[in-house]
C-alpha cells in the first residue's frame, strides 16, 4: 500500500506502515490513500503517527490497484460476518481472518513464499519501495511528485538516494529534447 513498508521510531524500533493502512484511510472516489499511521515491528501496537510531517501524506492508487482493494473489501466483510463477535474491527486493509494487525514477520514469510512460488530472485520487503521510486524516475516522473509520495522530507533526499536511475534519465531526456527539436 503505502510507499514506505517501514522505518525506525524514536525509541529505535521498527514500525510498518503498509500494515497499518485503514479502510477509512482510502478514498474510493478520489483514488488516494491517506497515510497516516504506523504499525509496530512486533504487529501489537497501532501508532497514531508517522515519522515524520512529511510521512503523512496522501498518495494517488493506480486504478487497478483501487479495483483489487475493492474486491479485498468484500473479501474481509465476508471474513467480518463469519467470525462474529470474535472479529477485532481495527479498520485495517491488512489483517488476520479475525481483523487483528498482522505481524510483520508473517508478511514477509508470505511474501518470500510468493517471491519463490513465482521463481523471481528473491529480494527484501523494502525493496519494492526503491523499485518503485527508481522506476518512476527514470520515467522521467518529476522528482518533487517522487519525494512526496515517497514521503521525503526534501526532494535533496530522494535525489541523493536515487542517484544512480538519474544517467539514464539524462540520456533519455536528451534524447526526448533532440526529437522536439530535429524531428
Amino acid at each position: 500500500m503505502a510507499a514506505n513498508s517501514h522505518h525506525l521510531n524514536e525509541k529505535g524500533k521498527f514500525k510498518c506502515r503498509v500494515l497499518a493502512d485503514r479502510w477509512k484511510d482510502l478514498d474510493f472516489e478520489k483514488g488516494v490513500l491517506h497515510v497516516r499511521q504506523t504499525l509496530s515491528h512486533d504487529g501489537k501496537q497501532i501508532y497514531q503517527d508517522t515519522k515524520t510531517k512529511s510521512s503523512t501524506r496522501t498518495i494517488s492508487l493506480a486504478e487497478e490497484v483501487l479495483q483489487q482493494l475493492n474486491a479485498h473489501q468484500v473479501k474481509i466483510e465476508e471474513e467480518k460476518l463469519a467470525a462474529g463477535d470474535d472479529y477485532a474491527d481495527f479498520d485495517l486493509v491488512i489483517c488476520t481472518k479475525l481483523g487483528k494487525p498482522i505481524n510483520p514477520r508473517n508478511l514477509l514469510r508470505e511474501f518470500y513464499l510468493l517471491m519463490e512460488e513465482a521463481s523471481v530472485k528473491k529480494i527484501r520487503f523494502h525493496d519494492l519501495r526503491h523499485t518503485a521510486a527508481s522506476l518512476l524516475l527514470s520515467s522521467n516522473t518529476n522528482p518533487k511528485i517522487v519525494k512526496e509520495i515517497l514521503g521525503h522530507s526534501d526532494v535533496r533526499v530522494t535525489l541523493d538516494v536515487y542517484s544512480h536511475v538519474l544517467p539514464s534519465v539524462h540520456k533519455e531526456t536528451a534524447k526526448q529534447y533532440g526529437d522536439m527539436l530535429f524531428a
